[in-house]
């Protein structure tokens, strides 16, 4: 069935079907929960994740041991996972 045959409300619910999240963080959001994470990781992983969940006491521990691993883990966390998904890891390979 082509799409010049298809009716425009079915049209319509095919297009809805596809489109992304209401929950996935636009790009201000994004930017900002990165810039939280260079100055105060666990206020960064705190905006995207809330702050009783085990990512940002995971965060917070590292920043207490290091500044840096703290900073690794919350960009790591902020960037590459996905708390919308189901399996909230990113396939890297």
């Amino acid at each position: 069935m082509g799409i010049l045959s298809v009716k425009p409300s079915s049209f319509r619910d095919k297009i809805e079907l596809r489109s992304f999240p209401t929950k996935m963080s636009s790009g201000c959001a994004l930017l900002l929960e990165i810039l939280f994470a260079l100055l105060f990781p666990p206020l960064g992983v705190c905006l995207r994740y809330g702050c009783c969940t085990a990512e940002f006491f995971i965060c917070l521990l590292l920043t207490l041991l290091g500044f840096l691993p703290g900073i690794i883990y919350a960009l790591y966390a902020i960037v590459l996972v996905n708390p919308d998904r189901g399996d909230r890891y990113y396939v890297l390979v």
